[in-house]
């Protein structure tokens, strides 16, 4: 025990040294992905039939959308789903998906009642993981603080701890969805009855930046290792344009204001995989449709050629797929 216990310390110190230094274009393992995005977040399988729709892409766009005047765009383009690859932001874990595409005839389209993969899908899931789900009180982001651990995840999720001693307390080691090891001192205090995470906290909210009303994740796989995610709460406003903004002439379709969550953005550049930052730091990926790769996207849809679209997941946002 203590071995396994000073390995993991190694480990752990091997992973604090080059924070924040993971490729942000590098696949995550897809079951860890699932279970982080949750029950309610559906993937289209390799190989399934799907429509793009070019409308619902507009509307995610941070800025108008001018397509040429004689341009027809269709209402739907139906394309199969040739690649997906599951990502993460290296800097605030927020999941992605980047999803190949391939233009069909519609002679070509099949649907199937199986073609979308969730955390329940076998092909994706192999390991059956249990998980515990808690949003994050203003406390508990503050870096200065600790975190407050409900019992059942403590009890349920948690190495137990020796209750013999007038302070039981332990470290734990979980992973992220990148993979990179974080140390936390897990303590139970018998007078408040309450459990918290408090050595090593400090330094995962300053690194992963959460706020209050995102939701802490933690999961353990059957092999008895511990992850630990986190889901980002809905920033800005929620779908919908300015209402006193009119489409003007030609082709020019609206102006948002506060693009949503669950944003589709495209790109046949991998520059333009990862989420962008805006000059304030804005890592959610909110309102980073530009213009150019809706037109673009569009454009080689209507043309048959294969197009990148990058996924984030939200639930309770409409589907562009």
């Amino acid at each position: 025990m203590a071995g396994s216990r000073k390995g993991k310390e190694k480990a752990c110190n091997r992973e604090s040294k080059k924070k924040k230094k993971t490729d942000g274009n590098k696949d995550v393992d897809p079951q860890l992905w699932h279970a982080f995005a949750g029950t309610m977040v559906q993937i289209p399988k390799v190989n399934s039939s799907i429509f793009y729709f070019p409308q619902g892409h507009v509307e995610h766009a941070c800025e108008p959308v001018n397509f040429s005047a004689d341009s027809r765009i269709p209402s739907q383009i139906p394309c199969r789903v040739a690649a997906i690859h599951y990502r993460a932001d290296p800097d605030t874990d927020e999941l992605y998906a980047k999803l190949r595409l391939v233009p069909l005839q519609i002679s070509e389209v099949s649907f199937d009642d199986g073609d979308v993969a969730g955390i329940n899908d076998m092909s994706v899931t192999k390991n059956n993981y249990q998980s515990y789900t808690k949003t994050l009180t203003k406390s508990d982001a503050n870096n200065g603080g600790g975190f407050i651990c409900p019992k059942n995840c403590a009890e349920t999720l948690f190495p137990p701890l020796d209750y013999s001693f007038t302070l039981p307390s332990q470290h734990i080691y979980p992973t992220d969805v990148h993979g990179e090891m974080w140390k936390f001192r897990h303590s139970y205090n018998s007078m408040r009855k309450q459990h918290r995470l408090t050595a090593g906290w400090s330094a995962f909210v300053t690194n992963k930046q959460p706020v209050s009303g995102d939701s802490l994740v933690f999961l353990r796989a059957e092999n008895g290792e511990l992850h630990i995610g986190i889901r980002r709460s809905k920033r800005g406003n929620d779908f919908g344009f300015n209402p006193s903004s009119k489409s003007k002439p030609g082709n020019e379709i609206g102006t948002r204001l506060v693009p949503s969550y669950g944003e589709l953005t495209s790109s046949s550049r991998e520059k333009d995989d990862k989420p962008q930052k805006t000059s304030k730091g804005n890592e959610m990926g909110i309102g980073k449709v530009k213009a150019e790769d809706v037109i673009e996207a569009v454009k080689l849809g209507v043309n048959m050629q294969p197009f990148d679209v990058v996924y984030y997941p939200w639930v309770g946002t409409p589907s562009f797929l």
